[in-house]
């Protein structure tokens, strides 16, 4: 399963990738929302995580 985690705080996007990724899946991280939008959409995703306030 591929997972893109959306946060704009770099260590904790790292840190949750790190934690998936021992659980293995395959994450890649996106420090904002423009940027994880424009990785959405241009890779195929099982899940996508983001935080909204």
């Amino acid at each position: 399963m591929r997972i893109l985690v959306i946060e704009d705080e770099r260590r904790l996007a790292d840190t949750i990738c790190v934690i998936l990724r021992e659980r293995g899946f395959d994450t890649d991280a996106a420090y904002d929302g423009e940027s994880g939008e424009a990785y959405r959409s241009s890779s195929c995703f099982s899940r996508c995580s983001s935080a909204r306030s």
